[in-house]
């Protein structure tokens, strides 16, 4: 099977904006419960932030939204994305690249890297230089976080490298022996951030702006 195109990527993402548009406006509960994630761990104050894969910035909206202080960047490889990421989800602090990241494309630190229902869609082979792009934007301490299900993925593959390593193959019972205790990480990590958090910095704004609408037509 062939390592699909950066351009058939892009051909990709652009043809589905209208669904990302409606996750917003629908509150899909698997990214609203991704966000929840992002705003019970990430640092308290950042100064600098990242958002990998921000698709129409929806996302990108809401961290700037929620941290006037920072400089937010939001990054898509999908250009009709960015278009629609400049029209419908603006913010003084906030701004856009139609980009693939890695090393050399952006400059600087950031103390909050993000990455929405991304990670699990990556090929393998295009980990490697997204990973040394991260680690080369990353200050010292930053949080780098995932969507629920990008962590769970990772912790499968995981697993199976380190099986690998060994020797070894996972059996069915093993893996999802993993998917359990990584299921169940998530879960009481959720809790314990919603237990310790003093504030709740992502409440949805439900309405699209009106300069939006063009996009739904």
């Amino acid at each position: 099977m062939s390592t699909p195109t950066l351009e058939s990527i892009q051909a990709y993402y652009d043809e589905r904006i209208d669904g990302k548009i409606q996750d917003f406006t629908h509150a899909n509960p698997r990214i609203e419960a991704a966000i929840q994630l992002v705003a019970e761990w990430a640092p308290p104050h950042p100064t600098r932030i990242l958002e990998i894969g921000c698709g129409i910035g929806a996302t990108s909206w809401r961290m700037a939204r929620a941290w006037p202080q920072a400089e937010v960047i939001g990054a898509d490889v999908s250009p009709a994305s960015i278009e629609v990421a400049k029209t419908c989800f603006q913010r003084p602090n906030l701004s856009y690249r139609a980009a693939l990241i890695k090393e050399g494309v952006l400059a600087g630190k950031f103390d909050l890297v993000v990455l929405m229902d991304i990670y699990e869609h990556i090929a393998l082979e295009d980990r490697v230089p997204l990973h040394a792009a991260i680690r080369s934007l990353s200050s010292l301490g930053a949080a780098v976080i995932d969507d629920v299900l990008g962590l769970l993925v990772l912790a499968v593959v995981a697993a199976i490298a380190t099986a690998a390593d060994k020797g070894k193959a996972l059996s069915g019972v093993e893996i999802g022996l993993t998917v359990t205790k990584a299921v169940v990480f998530v879960i009481g990590a959720i809790a314990l951030g919603r237990l310790l958090s003093p504030h709740r910095l992502f409440l949805r704004l439900g309405n699209l702006p009106l300069r939006c609408q063009q996009f739904l037509d």
